[in-house]
C-alpha cells in the first residue's frame, strides 16, 4: 500500500509533469498581447507566430505620462537542433542572446543560459487563463518579475 501511495505522488507532482518541450507547439499559450502596469510604467509583451519554428515579441515599457519608449526588446522562440530558444535583441547588447527551453508544461516554460552575466534565467509562468507571470533572475530567489494579463 505505501509503495503505491508513493508512485501515486510521484506521477502527479510538478516534477512529473514537467517536460522539455522539442516544439513550439507546446508554448502556444504564451502567444497574444500581455500587458502590465507598474507604477508609471506600461509594460507589454506581444507574441504572435511566425512559422512553425519561430515565435515573435516586442517587450515594452513606456512611461504612462509622457509616452515615451524606455525599454525596448524584440524575442523570438525559436527552434534550433531539435530544441528551442529563447532570443532576445536587448538595447545596449552587443547582439542577440540566447536562453535555452530547459523545462516546460501546459503553463510554464523556463529558459537558461547559465554563461549570460545576467540574466541567467527567464521563468514564463501561466497562472489563469490571462495571468502571467514573468520572473527573471540569475536562478536564485530574487530577481525582477512582471504581472501581465492577457489582452482581447
Amino acid at each position: 500500500m505505501r509503495v503505491l501511495l508513493l508512485m501515486m505522488a510521484l506521477l502527479t507532482s510538478p516534477l512529473a509533469v514537467a517536460q522539455t518541450c522539442s516544439s513550439l507547439a507546446d508554448l502556444e499559450w504564451l502567444l497574444g498581447s500581455w500587458t502590465s502596469v507598474q507604477g508609471e510604467l506600461l509594460i507589454s509583451e506581444n507574441w504572435q507566430r511566425a512559422g512553425d519554428e519561430l515565435f515573435t515579441a516586442e517587450f515594452r515599457e513606456m512611461n504612462a505620462s509622457s509616452g515615451e519608449i524606455e525599454v525596448s526588446e524584440t524575442i523570438r522562440l525559436e527552434v534550433r537542433d531539435g530544441a528551442v530558444f529563447y532570443v532576445a535583441t536587448v538595447q545596449g547588447n552587443p547582439g542577440p542572446v540566447a536562453f535555452r527551453l530547459t523545462r516546460c508544461s501546459a503553463s510554464n516554460a523556463v529558459f537558461e543560459n547559465p554563461e549570460h552575466d545576467s540574466p541567467k534565467r527567464i521563468e514564463y509562468d501561466l497562472r489563469a487563463e490571462r495571468d502571467l507571470r514573468v520572473l527573471v533572475s540569475n536562478g536564485g530567489s530574487g530577481g525582477l518579475s512582471f504581472n501581465f494579463t492577457r489582452g482581447n
